[in-house]
């Protein structure tokens, strides 16, 4: 069975809408809200340095994509609006979707933030192999000259870990790990256009 079966990671933020239906509280004061969007990178792209939070991590989808392979991920990231907000004294910060999912971090700079969410258990490939799924936002706002926000710029990663069962042939290995561990990446250059 080789189906494309990370149409659920293929929107991990989709994934994660499971997990809640109530409106989410979007702790801090407001930064902005955008509506992010972006294209499947390969790991190492220039244009992402120092902002891949697993850069050890192979691709789940190689480039060129080949429809044999147990993962694909879409070209192109589905499309989704979420509030930015930072609490200005601790730097603790959330990305909030209206459908209820909140990515959590800190702002790592003055305008750099760091974001995270895990979801329910994954299988990549079969039921054999069960997975965590793990989202990371990372990137910057740009401000206007006029001081205010106006986009958003970085990368989404969507982390897929061997949890159980056995993940040999959906998963690659980590290159260096003793004893062998089975995780890969998707990684997207997301782009948030003020709404």
């Amino acid at each position: 069975m080789r189906p494309a079966v990370l149409a659920l990671a293929a929107s991990a933020l989709a994934a994660l809408a499971c997990a809640s239906s109530e409106k989410p509280t979007c702790p801090g004061t407001p930064v902005a809200t955008f509506r992010f969007k972006g294209p499947l990178v390969q790991k190492g792209d220039p244009d992402l340095a120092g902002l891949d939070p697993v850069p050890e991590l192979l691709d789940c989808t190689p480039d060129p994509p080949d429809p044999e392979e147990p993962i694909l991920y879409p070209h192109l990231f589905p499309p989704f609006d979420a509030r930015l907000a930072v609490d200005p004294d601790t730097g603790a910060a959330a990305l909030c979707r209206s459908n209820g999912i909140v990515l959590s971090g800190e702002r790592t700079g003055a305008a750099s933030y760091l974001l995270e969410a895990d979801a329910d258990s994954a299988f990549p490939c079969n039921s054999a192999c069960g997975a965590t799924l793990r989202v990371v936002v990372a990137g910057d706002v740009v401000f206007s000259t006029g001081g205010e926000p106006e986009a958003f710029k970085g990368i989404l990663v969507e982390v897929l870990t061997e949890a159980r069962g056995a993940c040999d042939g959906c998963l690659p290995t980590v290159p260096g790990s003793d004893p062998p561990q089975r995780a890969c990446a998707a990684r997207y250059e997301i782009a948030g256009r003020l709404r």
